[in-house]
C-alpha cells in the first residue's frame, strides 16, 4: 500500500516538474499585440484621502465651467491629482494677432473624438466645489497634431439630459468662454494624446440620458448618452437668471450661439 502511495507521489511530481520546465524554459507564450493606435478608457488613479464622492445638488439650469484635468499619452493607467491641468511649454499657446491667425489651415480642429468613463467617478472642480465627476475624454486618434480652444482651466462644454419627451434639453451651459478672448487659446493635442474634462454628477429623482457637448470654434463635438439622474428643475431656468431675460428679445438667433443647438425647455414650441 505504502509503494502505491509513493508511485502515486513521484508520478504527480514529476508531472509537476515537466509541467514548470516547460512553462519557464521551452514554451515561449506569443506576444500580446497591444494597438495603441486606438484610444480605450483608462483606470484612473486618485488620491482621495478615503473621501466619499456625491453627487452635485442642483435646481436649475446652471452656467457651470467644466475643468480640464490634465492632458496623457494613450496609456491604460493615468493618475489624476483633483486640480485643473497646467501645461508644459507651448502645449497651450494664444496665437500672435488673435482674430487672423486662427484660421482652421493653421490650427486644424476637426479629428478629435468624445470618450465617456461613465462608470468611474472622480473629484473634479465644479464652481468651487470638488465632488463626483465623470471623466470625459478629448481624444486624437489622427496621425497630426489637433488643436483644442479654450482656457487653460477649462473648455466650452455643456450638458444636455432627454426631457420626458425624449428631447434633448440642456441643463448647463458654459460662459466662460464665449464672447470672450481675455486668456483663450489652443490646447495642443499631439497624436496618440488625449485630455481629460471632469464632468459634474448630479444627484435627482428624474432617471434619464445624459450626454455632453463640446464647442471647438466652429466644430461641435457630441458625446455617446449615457445613464444618470438629475433633478428636474434643472431644465428650467431660476427666476431672474440674465440670459433668460435676454433670450426673451431674440431666443432663435441665440441658442445656437449659448446651447449649441439645442433649445431650453421654458422656450420649446
Amino acid at each position: 500500500m505504502k509503494k502505491a502511495q509513493y508511485y502515486y507521489w513521484a508520478i504527480v511530481l514529476a508531472f509537476g516538474f515537466g509541467l514548470y520546465t516547460y512553462k519557464y524554459h521551452f514554451y515561449t507564450p506569443s506576444p500580446i499585440e497591444v494597438d495603441d493606435r486606438y484610444f480605450k478608457v483608462p483606470r484612473i488613479g486618485q488620491n482621495l484621502m478615503r473621501q466619499s464622492l456625491q453627487p452635485y445638488d442642483q435646481n436649475h439650469l446652471w452656467s457651470g465651467n467644466n475643468h480640464v484635468m490634465g492632458k496623457f499619452p494613450f496609456t491604460d493607467y493615468i493618475y489624476i491629482d483633483g486640480e485643473p491641468a497646467i501645461f508644459p511649454g507651448d502645449d497651450f499657446f494664444t496665437p500672435p494677432s488673435f482674430w487672423w491667425d486662427t484660421r482652421e489651415e493653421f490650427y486644424p480642429l476637426d479629428g478629435l473624438q468624445l470618450k465617456i468613463g461613465y462608470d468611474t467617478y472622480i473629484k473634479g472642480l465644479y464652481n468651487g466645489q470638488g465632488k463626483a465627476h465623470i471623466p470625459v475624454f478629448i481624444v486624437n486618434e489622427t496621425s497630426s497634431t489637433k488643436y483644442l480652444y479654450g482656457r487653460r482651466e477649462y473648455v466650452s462644454t455643456m450638458i444636455e439630459a432627454k426631457d420626458r419627451d425624449g428631447i434633448w434639453r440642456p441643463i448647463e451651459y458654459a460662459s466662460g468662454i464665449i464672447g470672450c478672448l481675455n486668456g483663450v487659446g489652443f490646447i495642443k493635442i499631439h497624436p496618440k494624446e488625449f485630455c481629460v474634462v471632469a464632468v459634474p454628477v448630479f444627484r435627482g429623482d428624474f432617471k434619464t440620458q445624459i450626454r455632453v457637448k463640446l464647442k471647438n470654434r466652429h466644430s461641435i463635438l457630441i458625446s455617446e448618452a449615457f445613464p444618470g439622474q438629475i433633478n428636474e428643475a434643472q431644465f428650467k431656468f431660476k427666476a431672474g437668471n440674465w440670459l433668460k431675460d435676454s433670450l426673451q428679445e431674440d431666443p432663435w438667433c441665440k441658442f445656437p450661439y449659448w446651447f449649441l443647438g439645442s433649445v431650453p425647455l421654458e422656450f420649446a414650441r
